[in-house]
């Protein structure tokens, strides 16, 4: 923005305006003090120009030199960072590894007793089923041996039922024969 202030312009606007020359003049100086005072010519802009751009490299370099320090460190820190994981990690494995050894014996340790305890339950079925198989033959021949009595029994009482009616029979068979031979003779 290029604007010019033109002061005796500025005075006869305000004694055309009825403000009497003597305040016109005064309002015009005053005026000019204070634009004196808080404006700035286009050398002094070009030097603060200069002087802010000074400053920004300035200010660039120390911020890059603070970078590449900064960056450095973090490579420092992020390695010893990576070195002291691969520590804890190598450590975790090894704890974990011992661990899922002694997981393992125990879990074998523990099958171990189980299969003891199931084999002495096993063998323990086996003693009280052949006892009670033993017994149940036992029972069955028995029982088949009075079967086979009773029935010893009723086939010699049906034998002797067969016999007495045989001789029933004969006897019938003699008394009608000789009641036929009666009948007939």
């Amino acid at each position: 923005m290029n604007a010019q202030f033109n002061a005796l312009d500025y005075a006869r606007e305000l004694e055309d305006a009825g403000v009497p020359p003597q305040q016109a003049q005064i309002h015009v100086r005053t005026l000019v003090a204070v634009i004196k005072d808080c404006t700035v010519g286009p050398q002094a802009l070009e030097a603060a120009r200069l002087d802010i751009l000074h400053r920004v490299e300035l200010s660039e370099t120390q911020l890059r030199s603070h970078t590449d320090g900064m960056g450095n460190t973090l490579r420092k820190e992020m390695h010893q960072l990576g070195a002291n994981l691969r520590l804890e990690m190598h450590q975790l494995a090894a704890d974990l590894r011992l661990e899922m050894h002694q997981l393992a014996a125990d879990l074998r340790l523990e099958m171990h007793k189980q299969g003891v305890d199931l084999r002495s339950e096993i063998y323990q079925q086996g003693v009280e089923l052949r006892a009670e198989i033993h017994r149940q033959g036992v029972e069955l021949r028995a029982e088949i041996h009075q079967q086979g009595v009773e029935l010893r029994a009723e086939i010699a009482k049906l034998r002797a039922e067969l016999r007495f009616t045989r001789w029933m029979n004969a006897l019938t068979l003699i008394l009608v024969g000789a009641l036929y031979a009666k009948l007939w003779v």
